[in-house]
Order: C-alpha cells, then structure tokens, then sequence
C-alpha cells in the first residue's frame, strides 16, 4: 500500500465523475490498477463507497464532497478490495459494512446472500447477486435506474471488467460462466463499473482470440487515448461488451466460429454444451456421486416429522448454546457455540443458525463454522459450511456453499491443500432430496427432539457425508441419565445420530441435552475430545426447575481476555479518531485551551476551579470565531 501511495500519489487515472439524475458516481483511483466508487445521491448527501482498498483517498473524496458515509459495498475479501472497510468504519461509527459472509469480509456488519436488497434513502436502491468463480463468496452490486430515471449500474469487483473477467482462484470455469451468464441477463442499457483498469490489455487478449471484430477494434483506439491522457475507461454498457468481451460471448456462434468450435449438424448448440459441461465435471470430480444414491429414500415417519414440526417448535429453538471442548484427561482444548434467530432471506421469514467450534487437539489448531438461513420446513435456504485444520507446514482448508436455487439445490465444494485448491459442484434437483437434513438442520432437529423427549423408531434422513455424497444419517434415542453440571446433577436425554456414507465408513455423534433443549455435552465417537456444559443456563419458560443455582462471581481481568482486549483496542482507535475529527472540525478549541493556559500561568491562582469556571463563562460569552485574549475583561483571582 505505502509503495503504491508513493508510486501514484495522485492515483493512476484522473477522476471523471458521472451524474445521472442527481446521482454522482465518482472512481477513486487506488493502487497501480484499481477502482474504488463513490456513489453519492446529491438530494440528500448520502454515499456508499464500494469496494475501499485504501481508505485515504476515498476518505479525502468524502470530504472533499461534503457527504455522510452510509455503508461500504464489499464484492469479495481480497485486501485490495477490502482493505480500508475497518478504517472508513472507525472513522463513521454508524457506517455498515455488507458482504458475503463465505468470504471472510473485514468489518463485516451486514452478512448478504444472492438477490438481496440494500436501500439508503429514496434512490439508492442496489441489489446484490452471488456470483462465485473469483472466489467462493464473490458478490455484484447493481444499483437500480428505475428509481433514478436513468440507466442502471453495475459494480462487477473481480468478476467482470471491460473486455475480461476474473482469475478463477475459487472456483472452476463452470461457475464462472454461470456467473458470467448472471451478468449476461442484464439489462443491456447497464452501466459497468469494473474493480480494475485492464482495458487495454483485456483488448488486445480479445483481438487475439477474434480478430475480426470491427467495434472492438473502434474500442480499442478510443482506450489508448483514453490511456494516454490517463483518464479512466469506466462505465462500458452491458451492450458494448455484449459485442467485444469474449467472456460474456459465450453463447455467440460468430465467436465459435473464430475459436473453430465445431457443432454436430443434428444438435444445437445447447446439447453441445451440456456434453462438453458433462465432461468437464467428470474430469474435474476424482470420484462420481454413486449411483446407490439414486435410491436413498428418508423413511416414512422422517418426512412426517418434519410436516408436524409447528412455528411455535421452531420459536423454542431460539436460544443459544455455550459448551467447551475438552480432552480425555480433563484438559480444556476450545469452545463450541451454536445459536438460532429468526430472520429474512429473500423476504422470506427464515431461521438464522450460527455454529462455531474452535481449538487445538493433539496441539493441532482445528475448527468448524456454520452460518446457515434455514426455512420454516427446515429446508436449507443457503449454508456455508467451513473446516480448516492447522497443521505444522500446510493448512488444509474446506468450504463447502449450499443454496437453493429455483426447483435445484446447488452445491460447491472448495478443497485448499498443500497440493492446490480443488472445486467441485453438484446439482441436486429438490424432488430427489425429500427429507434432506443438513448439518444446519440437524442441529435445529436435535433440540426439537429433545424437547419432545422421543425419537421416532428408524427415522431416517438424507444428509451429505463429508465428501458432500448424499447418504443416510439415522437418528435414536440414547434414553435418558443425570450429569454433574456446575454444581447440581441433573437428567439429561440423549440422541444419537449417524450418518452411513455407501462407500466410507459411518460417522456417529452422541448428544445429550437439558428438557428445555440446551445442548449439555456432545461427541462424536472415536474423537478424543468431548464438548461439555459447565453451568446451567437459565430454562426456558414451560420447563420445570426446581432451585436456580447460585454460580460464584469470578473476577474478571479483562487485560488477560483475548476477545476484550481486542475489543479493547479497536473501541481505542474508534475513540482516538472520532477525538482527532471533532478536533480538526474545531480548531477554535485549540485556541482555547491555550489561551486558558497562558492566562492560568500568568495569573497562578490559588483557586483554579474558580478561575476556570470564570475564564470559560466570558468564553461562552464572546462572538463566534472571537478568540478569548481579544476579550479586555480577564478573570480576577
């Protein structure tokens, strides 16, 4: 960052504004090649800024244009996309910060999924689209026209740029063309606002892959100069690069002419495609789906459970779980917390579902994290599920992104190893996946069930194994028995469930759980760890308990708490520069106080209170902008 301020200290593109109808979109140039934008509705001084890689310059364009900084707009976790969310955020308490949660988002304050809507005022309305391939959480903003009068705008980050697209670091060429395509269905009227300045070179590349393409030709003379006066190239139309972007002319028969792309004569082109999609899945995938999955069925009792699970059972749900993760010796190795409320997806009335698990075993760092919108059939909305383990020279890291699209239930899998990232992607239609449970859904089910006390006999679901194959996951009661919590025994109902890979081995969890379904310890069998309750919440209301337990205040040394601590520090920096801020807003104040000082040593009073309470009485008194030693009248001691 230091390097490039000092590189372009003046950016590497001069600033040209756009006004549509009172909205004014300004690119910041940031770095050697990037674009940060400010969008800003002059009615009202309103501005989101997308994407601030260096919160400096978007910073002194805020300023310069006299505007309150709303939200930042975050495309994807990269540091030059995202590095300065923290800072704008410190330097605007109230700014929010929205992105992929999949994605790791610094400051992330407001978690998006595909087609949600941002509004700010009356007129900026933008819509976010999920678009993985750069990588797994990658999301665009189109902020809509309509409510303008004008034309659409699309800020496309690392998807999609004048004549190019992306690096797939996250994904596979399946995914990004999916994504593409979503780009590709736009209005073409759209404006296009890329993350990067690659014009030239992204035109070049494309005169090579079609050379005769007269209006990318036309482009390419009015980029050089562009280019040579160092003015930007941004916004392009969705129909300009309809016409010159080989990424968004996939479907185009004049580019696979130029690409010799030979189609058979009794099929058309989508046949084609779909053979060459089915291909590159078979070569990208180490193992197929197994055809025994084609007849797993959930049973019976398992679907009609879920039909008779009530709003009022899901409300119960709606607590949270606190356990630590400890060895067999006693020896305490991380957390495990799992919590549910209620939500909206899509306009949708949903569930939200957090789980966390964090520690070390065998002196490993390991962890696992859910974040999962869940419907009110259990059914999965979208889940992002996230493993990693830490070993000594590698981490090995898998994510795993689910979410429903139209009558399809759409799977990536995204394995980091020592060797290389490898994609997968599935497709599931939904009518082959009744009575599917997730590991979202499984642990809304286990508290239902405990608080019901029963477990059907037999009840079986659909689930995903590790590998993402669709297998059987059985569920039993384990009966009832008493466990120490704290300092009180009490009963305890156990299930058990195990999910039955058709080639691997089967996993097997055991869960225990208070009669109000707060989670008291969980297992799964073969590990050397067990995640353990060690005070008893409060019940929840229509639960019986006999005595509240009285727990020993443990005194706190927040300086030794990792999580305070940090909070510590960054409510420090928020404090330190709001104080910086209101100073510069007021440099009266400076004045003030010095002259106060000077008059206080000059005078040395015995009563300083006294003194001061008079001083600052005349200051409250005097004209604005009149300094207090322009005043004759002086405190007397």
């Amino acid at each position: 960052m230091r390097k490039a301020r000092e590189r372009y200290p003046a950016g590497h593109s001069r600033t040209q504004p756009t006004i549509i109808n009172g909205i004014k979109i300004i690119p910041v140039p940031i770095l050697s090649d990037n674009y940060s934008y400010v969008v800003i509705d002059t009615a009202s001084n309103m501005a989101v800024v997308v994407d601030p890689a260096d919160p400096q310059p978007v910073q002194a364009c805020l300023e310069e244009e006299g505007v309150a900084l709303q939200a930042v707009l975050c495309t994807h976790k990269h540091w030059d996309h995202s590095g300065g969310n923290r800072a704008l955020k410190r330097r605007y308490r109230s700014c929010r910060v929205y992105g992929n949660a999949m994605d790791n988002i610094p400051g992330l304050t407001h978690p998006l999924s595909d087609k949600d809507t941002i509004d700010f005022g009356t007129r900026l309305h933008f819509r976010a689209f999920y678009t993985p391939g750069h990588t797994v959480g990658h999301i665009i903003y189109l902020l809509d026209g309509r409510a303008i009068g004008g034309s659409s705008s699309l800020f496309s980050g690392d998807l999609v740029f004048l004549s190019g697209c992306g690096r797939m670091f996250e994904g596979n060429a399946s995914t990004m063309l999916s994504s593409l395509d979503t780009v590709g269905s736009l209005n073409d009227e759209t404006l296009l606002w890329p993350g990067h300045e690659y014009a030239e070179d992204n035109l070049l590349f494309a005169a090579e892959v079609e050379p005769c393409n007269v209006v990318r030709d036309q482009k390419l003379q009015w980029v050089l100069q562009q280019r040579g006066q160092r003015l930007c190239t941004c916004p392009s139309t969705l129909a300009e690069e309809k016409q010159y972007n080989p990424f968004l002319r996939s479907h185009s028969q004049d580019l696979h002419r130029a690409l010799g792309l030979q189609q058979n004569q009794d099929e058309d082109w989508t046949t084609e495609q779909l053979k060459l999609n089915i291909q590159s899945r078979h070569m990208e995938e180490s193992e197929s789906t197994p055809n025994e999955t084609e007849e797993l069925k959930a049973s019976v009792n398992a679907v009609e459970f879920i039909y008779s699970i009530t709003p009022k059972d899901l409300d119960q749900c709606l607590f949270a779980d606190s356990l630590v993760t400890v060895s067999d010796s006693g020896r305490e190795l991380g957390d495990f917390t799992v919590s549910v409320t209620k939500a909206s997806y899509n306009d949708e009335l949903c569930y939200l579902l957090h789980a966390n698990s964090h520690g070390t075993i065998d002196d490993i760092p390991c962890g696992t994290s859910i974040i999962a919108y869940i419907s009110i059939n259990l059914e999965i909305l979208e889940e992002n599920h996230h493993e990693y383990v830490k070993l000594e020279k590698q981490t090995v890291d898998r994510k795993v992104h689910i979410v429903k699209q139209d009558d399809q239930l759409v799977v990536n899998r995204i394995i980091s190893e020592k060797e290389g990232v490898k994609t997968q992607t599935h497709t599931f239609p939904l009518s082959s996946l009744k009575g599917f449970v997730s590991e979202a859904s499984n642990l809304m089910i286990l508290r239902i069930l405990a608080r019901q006390k029963t477990v059907p006999e037999n009840m079986t679901f659909l689930s995903f194994d590790a590998d993402t194959v669709l297998s059987k996951s059985v569920y039993r009661a384990l009966g009832c028995k008493k466990q120490m919590i704290g300092e009180e025994l009490v009963d305890i109902f156990g299930i058990e469930r195990t999910v039955s890979p058709a080639k691997d081995s089967s996993g097997t969890w055991h869960c225990y759980f208070l009669p109000d379904g707060h989670l008291a310890s969980r297992v799964q069998l073969g590990s050397p760890a067990i995640m353990k309750l060690l005070h008893l919440p409060f019940l929840l209301d229509g639960v019986e308990k006999d005595q509240i337990p009285v727990f020993e205040k443990k005194p706190l040394i927040w300086e030794e708490d990792m999580a305070l601590y940090s909070k510590f520090l960054d409510r420090k920096e928020e404090l330190k520069a709001d104080y910086s801020s209101y100073v510069r807003q007021h440099p009266e104040l400076k004045a003030l106080l010095a002259d106060f000082l000077q008059f206080l040593l000059l005078r040395k009073p015995q009563d300083v209170f006294s003194f001061a309470r008079d001083f600052f009485a005349l200051a409250s008194q005097s004209p604005p902008g009149k300094s207090c030693k322009d005043s004759q009248n002086f405190p007397q001691e």
